[in-house]
């Protein structure tokens, strides 16, 4: 989301009682301390409202590795049926969440804090808006920036709550009580010392529902798009009415609630105000950083803006995905090879990416995403180092007894794309899509087979189809309701989603089990017992007994 560089803010919290208040929202003092200003609780004019917007967005996916959206999909890609483990990186504890050791405690995937920060933010806006502080303003200004914002913080709220849910609470069961009490459920500003101090957990179905309640009111708040009348900073990153509906369906099928979340996953797709066709490459998804140009493509539904240079230097694109699983680093001039997981060998060969001779398909070949993917084809330490990143075989020792000579690795091509080689430090740095409409055929897709409601093959052409390369493929020929079987629409979701998606919550959405992979594991099948984190205990000091 686009920075506002405005000052203009009044009426600061005291230090002292704020120090409190952030404390007892999920954030400690040297975090409080670390924050680049105090946070506000009035603004004196409607434009100065976009700066307590901006610190939410901030918080969810531009403050470095400890944004909200940052390491859910890249541990739980770790976690799952699809990966190998290539190395180990032991600053980041990475063989622990490769073990599915989730009583371990390892900082780095602690997000309950970070999580908190978001939603006192978000409250502290929804409050001040909800206090009507603006009564003459325009009709054009209440619906277009106030009930926008309001909207922003609510979709963000709700964003907030559902990471910690995935996080923190068992996985929701559709047939189940779902009332374990483990979060804490704060949906206004803690102005006072008793409010600060409550901590009482609610049930996770209380969560589940002021997520579904935060989304819903989101999607009738928020426009599709920047239209006239509206701050020029919504035109970069921001949350619109269709993200907000792709993750209200999401939400609902994490609760087994599919026919609600097909009813929002049509009301994005078929919005013919705003068609969510997909690119005629799939390349050109990871191709954007203007800081300059709002992004207006079709299929992505949101992104992570991160293209303004004077951030650049601040903070590295905390998909994680980028340097741990992706084959350029961020500065491309650079050597780097932290790499740790990619896709396992058994995972490439039933999608058709690896054939049993080791050599490529002709289909895989033709693809257009495996641009997305690379291919190094083994381990050789004999080689040098090399500047260039489009060589052929690992080199550094880490790999040694992980990886053999003769024996394909396949990692992420996505990120880093942009800028070019030998410009790294002085252009934009690249945008990145956080949901794009690929991801939602797909979901619609597997939605309609495992409900046996038909029609899956539809949407599972449409990507199939965009990635089919007619010049050296021939005619694409459309695939059936009887052919596009869970198999075959899963093994789409790997080749399309790949070292982006959420592997886990793709699997829980469905109720399918998360198999072992490599490991010498059995299934983690539905509901999915101690598949999530314990909350630090630091956080529950408080909690009444």
């Amino acid at each position: 989301m686009k920075i506002i560089n405005n000052t203009k803010i009044t009426k600061l919290i005291p230090v002292i009682g704020l120090t409190l208040l952030l404390t007892f929202a999920g954030c400690n003092n040297e975090e409080f301390f670390e924050l680049d200003g105090p946070p506000v609780t009035s603004w004196k004019t409607i434009p100065d409202m976009e700066m307590g917007i901006a610190n939410a967005y901030r918080l969810t996916i531009v403050q470095n590795e400890s944004a909200c959206w940052n390491f859910m999909p890249f541990v739980h890609f770790g976690q799952s049926d699809i990966v190998r483990e290539i190395s180990v990186n032991g600053g980041w504890n990475s063989n622990v969440t490769y073990s599915r050791d989730f009583q371990q405690r390892i900082g780095q995937t602690d997000k309950y804090s970070i999580c908190y920060q978001v939603i006192l933010y978000c409250n502290n806006m929804i409050d001040f808006i909800n206090s009507n502080p603006f009564p003459d303003a325009t009709e054009t200004d209440k619906t277009k920036n106030i009930n926008r914002i309001k909207g922003e913080a609510m979709f963000l709220r709700a964003l907030a709550y559902y990471h910690l849910l995935i996080w923190y609470t068992p996985a929701y069961d559709k047939d189940g009580a779902n009332d374990s009490k483990l979060l804490s459920l704060r949906l206004e500003t803690p102005v006072i010392l008793d409010i600060a101090l409550d901590n009482t957990p609610a049930p996770t179905k209380d969560i589940y529902a002021q997520v579904v309640k935060d989304f819903t009111e989101a999607k009738a708040l928020l426009p599709i798009k920047w239209e006239a009348g509206m701050h020029n900073a919504y035109k970069f990153g921001r949350a619109n009415k269709h993200a907000a509906g792709s993750f209200l369906a999401r939400t609902l099928m994490q609760m087994g609630k599919y026919d609600e979340a097909l009813t929002e996953l049509n009301a994005v797709l078929d919005d013919t105000s705003m068609p969510r066709t997909l690119e005629n490459d799939p390349e050109a998804n990871w191709l954007n950083n203007s800081a300059t140009t709002p992004w207006a493509s079709s299929e992505v539904i949101w992104y992570g803006f991160y293209a303004d240079i004077n951030l650049s230097t601040a903070f590295r694109h905390n998909m994680m995905f980028h340097y741990f699983d992706n084959v350029i680093f961020p500065n491309v001039d650079d050597w780097r090879d932290w790499w740790i997981w990619s896709l396992n060998t058994k995972t490439v060969k039933r999608c058709g990416m690896l054939a049993d001779d080791n050599s490529v398909p002709a289909g895989w070949a033709n693809d257009k995403r495996s641009k997305l993917v690379h291919r190094w084809e083994g381990y050789d330490n004999s080689l040098p180092s090399t500047t260039k990143y489009n060589y052929k075989y690992l080199v550094n020792r880490a790999f040694e007894g992980r990886v053999g000579k003769i024996d394909p690795v396949y990692m992420s091509s996505k990120y880093f794309r942009v800028p070019a080689f030998g410009q790294a430090k002085t252009a934009p740095p690249q945008n990145l899509p956080i949901i794009r409409s690929a991801e939602l055929y797909l979901w619609r897709a597997a939605l309609k087979q495992v409900t046996g409601k038909g029609g899956q093959a539809a949407d599972l052409n449409k990507v199939r189809q965009r990635a089919w390369d007619t010049a050296k493929s021939g005619d694409y020929i459309p695939l059936t309701d009887a052919e596009a079987n869970w198999e075959m629409i899963d093994q789409e979701w790997i080749k399309e989603m790949n070292f982006e998606g959420d592997r886990i919550v793709w699997l829980q959405m469905f109720r399918k089990p998360i198999g072992p992979g490599d490991r010498s594991v059995p299934d983690v099948n539905a509901p999915y017992p101690n598949f999530f984190y314990p909350i630090p205990l630091s956080e529950t000091d408080f909690n009444k007994k």
